[in-house]
């Protein structure tokens, strides 16, 4: 992703100081060339990919940089820095477009302005100190300066070891702000400094009152027109090509736009989602290349956290999708993202089936399973560092999802798009902007308009996704299909064949199931994410120095429960779910061995 240090210091020595040191670590990244720029207390020093599309414009009044595809009309134009330039003028109207992009502009005269795409997905990081601002993509950056100290904000830790996320803008680091989904933030000397609201994904009932075939037309019309805005014919793509559902329906239109495209997928050739992926690249007639993973290891996973922070539970640095796509094309597409916004999968996660009613306390406990459950966190979280933290997490996630809507599906939908997706999806979209430059389609405000408002009991669970499938792209529908959860690949509109076919390995888990045979892990995600997998052990084994150094958070024998020495599997063969508060507990005493508190 473009990398960026935006540095408000009256101090020009400490300023310069500051930029030297930010520069050589931004160069340290991918082997980027750095640059910089100074207008009045302002500099900024900045690095990019090779395929990162970018432009500049200097005028008397600023500079304005413009990284990535800000897209601003129903044609598919471009902005230019030019057009940025005057959107974040300090009389503009604060720009709203398509496309994952970055602006930043400095004024000359006394203050800047910087703004991201609609949701947020490239994260920008704030904080306020003495005589300084700084404003940057990783709060790893802030420590170029010499009055930015890092310490741990313990609030969030719980968050993020109890919902598998941060709220309210807060981050792992005391002080450091994330930028508000939807935000622009401007600073100016002697002034705080202000998040501007700008977009709010929106909901309503325009499409309340057609059933559900004109609701799939509408939704995959919408679909169809973004991807053509979104992604050139004119350039090759590379596609993340999953077994899933996502990324076959985005391979069903782009094929019909005629966008040249090379299909691969990460794994092994035994996974069940290459096995799918591949059914779908020979329909298609796409080149489809497997990118085995290597393990990842403990240097790159501690290097990335005191870098990057942990918003969400961490992953393995190695399982990047930038090293996948590295070298085949200048630009990417994929799925990330799609299953949430046009097929609602976690808006159903506010719904109890036994009280036949939704509400914050099913959200909750569904972010929860995500997460060390309440006994558990209660246990672990020493009061003496963590006070009421548990009962504050609580609290403070119910005042967020109450704040998202109006209604229970409504505040599913908006908080998982501002929260999980944002935090633990949308990085993997940000770590492919070092390698070819990512288009996500379905991040446009068309989709997310016609999305929202399709009845969200009818959009949530994959309803209209689904059907849309089936409707427009039959041929895909009738291809085995990974689920990820399940080893079940039956297709989701299957003809008798199609049936018949799954015959002999549902057969085959069923006998293994019954004679309690343990047999190798095929779905990729759950293989990646097994505490017993090589880069977990590796990491696992490079935490232990900070064993003792965690017994002064976290309740001892409560951690060593769940995090015993390397020799043991921590629950390794439980479901990939049941680890992810295992891998944040594994970044915080990560976080706690290198900064303390």
């Amino acid at each position: 992703m473009p990398t960026i240090l935006l540095v408000d210091d009256p101090d020009p020595d400490r300023r310069r100081r500051t930029l030297d040191r930010a520069s050589s670590a931004i160069a340290g990244l991918d082997a980027r060339r750095a640059a910089s720029l100074t207008r009045g207390t302002t500099s900024v020093a900045w690095g990019k990919g090779d395929h990162t599309p970018f432009d500049r414009f200097d005028d008397d009044a600023a500079t304005t940089l413009l990284f990535g595809d800000a897209i601003r009309d129903p044609a598919g134009a471009r902005s230019t820095a030019l057009d940025m330039a005057r959107a974040l003028s300090q009389a503009g109207d604060h720009p709203v477009c398509d496309g994952l992009h970055l602006a930043v502009s400095v004024f000359e005269h006394d203050g800047w302005a910087i703004s991201a795409d609609i949701l947020g997905i490239l994260p920008l990081y704030h904080v306020v100190l003495p005589e300084v601002r700084m404003v940057a993509t990783s709060p790893g950056l802030f420590r170029a300066h010499e009055r930015f100290h890092a310490s741990l904000n313990v609030a969030a830790l719980a968050s993020v070891l109890i919902i598998n996320g941060v709220l309210e803008g807060e981050t792992i680091f005391q002080g450091v702000t994330r930028l508000g989904q939807g935000h622009t933030l401007r600073g100016r000397s002697g002034a705080p400094l202000r998040e501007v609201p700008r977009y709010r994904i929106p909901v309503g009932s325009l499409h309340h009152d057609v059933p559900l075939e004109e609701c799939s037309h509408r939704l995959h019309d919408a679909l169809v027109d973004a991807c053509a805005r979104h992604v050139p014919t004119g350039q090759p793509h590379s596609l993340l090509l999953s077994g899933g559902l996502d990324s076959r329906l985005l391979a069903g239109i782009l094929i019909r736009q005629r966008v040249p495209m090379i299909a691969l997928t990460r794994g092994a050739k035994s996974d069940e989602d290459y096995r799918c992926a591949r059914r779908v690249a020979r329909h298609l007639g796409l080149p489809h290349r497997l990118v085995p993973d290597s393990p990842g290891d403990w240097p790159g996973f501690q290097s990335r956290l005191l870098h990057d922070g942990m918003n969400a539970s961490p992953g393995l640095g190695a399982h990047a999708v930038g090293e996948a796509i590295r070298g085949l094309a200048p630009r990417s597409v994929s799925g990330y993202l799609m299953d949430a916004i046009i097929g609602g999968n976690h808006i159903g996660w506010c719904y109890s089936n036994p009280d036949h009613a939704a509400g914050f306390g099913a959200m909750f406990q569904r972010l929860n399973r995500l997460g060390l459950g309440l006994d558990t966190a209660r246990a672990l979280l020493r009061k003496d560092v963590f006070g009421e933290s548990v009962d504050l997490v609580i609290e403070r996630t119910r005042k967020a999802f109450e704040a998202s809507g109006s209604t229970n599906l409504e505040r599913a939908w908006r908080f998982d798009l501002a929260h999980r997706q944002r935090f633990h999806v949308g990085q993997v979209l940000v770590r492919q902007m070092a390698a070819a430059w990512p288009a996500a389609p379905h991040v446009d405000r068309k989709v997310l308009e016609t999305a929202g408002g399709i009845p969200l009991g009818m959009l949530a669970d994959r309803v209209v996704e689904r059907d849309m499938l089936v409707r427009f792209h039959n041929d895909l529908a009738r291809l085995p299909i990974d689920r990820g959860a399940t080893s079940d690949t039956t297709p989701i509109d299957p003809d008798v064949l199609g049936v018949l076919r799954q015959v002999p390995a549902r057969l085959a888990r069923k006998v293994a199931r019954a004679l309690r045979i343990r047999t190798p892990e095929r779905r990729y995600y759950h293989r990646i994410h097994a505490l017993d997998s090589p880069g977990w052990i590796s990491v696992r084994q490079g935490a232990e120095a900070a064993r003792e150094a965690a017994y002064a958070w976290f309740d001892r024998q409560t951690f060593d429960t769940l995090l015993p020495p390397p020799g043991t599997l921590a629950g390794s063969a439980a479901p990939a779910s049941d680890a992810v508060g295992k891998r944040s507990l594994l970044g915080a005493v990560t976080l706690i061995g290198a900064i303390g508190g």
